[in-house]
C-alpha cells in the first residue's frame, strides 16, 4: 500500500469525513514520517455546560482529539520502519488554563490532546519519533474574528503581553517548522507555548 493509500483509509475512517481528508492530502506531501500539524479546529458556541448541546461536544472532540488519535494510529507504523518520525499536535492555552466561560467542551479537547501527545511521546521515542504540542494563546484567525468583542479582546491581550502584540498564523507555523526539523530531535514530550509572553508556566 502505497502512502497515498494509507492516508485515504485513515481519513474513510473519520466520524467527520469531510473534515478528514484535507489533512490526510496534506500528509501525503508532507512526506513519509511527519504527521501534519492539526490545521483545523472547532469551538462550539460559547454556553454553560448544563446548556450545552451534546452533538456540539462529541463534534468538538471528534475534530479537536479524536482526529490527532486516529492520524497518530495511522502514521506510527510508518514512522517505526523509518526509525525517524515527527508529530506536532495543534493544543491551545485553553487546555493549559482557565481561559473564560463557556468553553468547556473545547478545553477539554485541548487539555485531552496534551496528555495523549505526552503519552505517544513515550510509547515511542525509543523509535525515532518525537511527538510535541504547540500551544497558542490569541491567533488572528478566522475562528478569532467570529467574536463580536474581537479588537477589544485583542486590546485586553496585548496589555497583558510582554510582546505586545497578537499572533499570528507565522508565529505559529516558525514553532511548528522547528519541531519537526532534526535540530528538534531531542524535544519530545513538551508544550511549546506561543503566546508572546502572555503565559509563562
Amino acid at each position: 500500500m502505497d502512502r497515498r493509500g494509507q492516508a485515504s483509509r485513515s481519513a474513510s475512517s473519520f466520524p467527520f469525513p469531510q473534515a478528514a481528508a484535507p489533512t490526510s492530502s496534506r500528509a501525503c506531501s508532507m512526506g513519509p514520517s511527519t504527521t501534519p500539524a492539526s490545521p483545523l479546529d472547532s469551538r462550539a458556541a460559547a454556553c454553560a455546560l448544563e446548556e450545552m448541546p451534546q452533538p456540539d461536544w462529541e463534534r468538538t472532540l471528534a475534530l479537536n482529539l479524536t482526529r490527532a488519535f486516529l492520524i497518530s494510529r495511522a502514521a506510527i507504523g510508518l514512522m517505526k520502519r523509518h526509525r525517524w518520525g515527527r508529530s506536532v499536535n495543534m493544543a491551545s492555552q485553553s487546555g493549559r488554563m482557565y481561559t473564560g466561560f463557556g468553553s468547556a467542551c473545547y478545553a477539554a479537547s485541548k487539555a485531552g490532546l496534551i496528555g495523549f501527545s505526552r503519552v505517544l511521546a513515550g510509547e515511542v521515542g525509543a523509535d525515532g519519533i518525537t511527538v510535541n504540542c504547540v500551544s497558542p494563546r490569541r491567533i488572528k484567525t478566522a475562528m478569532a474574528a467570529t467574536f463580536a468583542d474581537e479588537s477589544e479582546v485583542d486590546r485586553q491581550y496585548i496589555a497583558r503581553t510582554p510582546a505586545g502584540r497578537v499572533g499570528y498564523g507565522e508565529d505559529v507555523a516558525a514553532a511548528v517548522s522547528f519541531l519537526v526539523s532534526d535540530e528538534a530531535s531531542f524535544i519530545t514530550g513538551a508544550i511549546i507555548d506561543v503566546t508572546g509572553g502572555f503565559y509563562m508556566p
